[in-house]
């Protein structure tokens, strides 16, 4: 189904170099996920797609705001690649369920050098 909604989109940015301030005024607005690990010098952070919306299209928004300025840190090595996640559900009982992600989504997370994973999650079938 073309306009299936996942359950949620999350940008993750490993390897970041940069404090949260620094990183939220970077990328033009506010992180929902921010760990500084103590075994480690580089940080991970998140952004949480909006979920009060068409998920695909809010996904799309916010890369198109934000990847010319993702690009922009990779080149500079303040942050790692980031990535893209979708979460989906298929029923347990299903055999095989497909998902199309749309394809100007994909053409602006690649653009913006983001790669794309897909977690799965089984849900009941009710």
């Amino acid at each position: 189904m073309v306009n299936r909604q996942p359950l949620a989109i999350v940008i993750r940015i490993s390897g970041v170099t940069l404090l949260r301030p620094d990183l939220e005024t970077a990328l033009g607005l506010p992180l929902d996920r921010y760990e500084q690990p103590t075994d480690r010098v580089s940080a991970y952070a998140q952004i949480d797609i909006p979920d009060d919306q068409d998920r695909w299209a809010a996904a799309l928004d916010c890369v198109q705001s934000i990847g010319a300025r993702l690009q922009r840190l990779v080149s500079e090595n303040l942050i790692e690649s980031p990535q893209m996640d979708i979460a989906v559900a298929f029923p347990s009982s299903a055999v095989m369920r497909s998902l199309v992600i749309p394809a100007q989504l994909t053409a602006a997370a690649g653009e913006a050098g983001m790669e794309i994973g897909i977690s799965i999650y089984l849900s009941s079938d009710a």
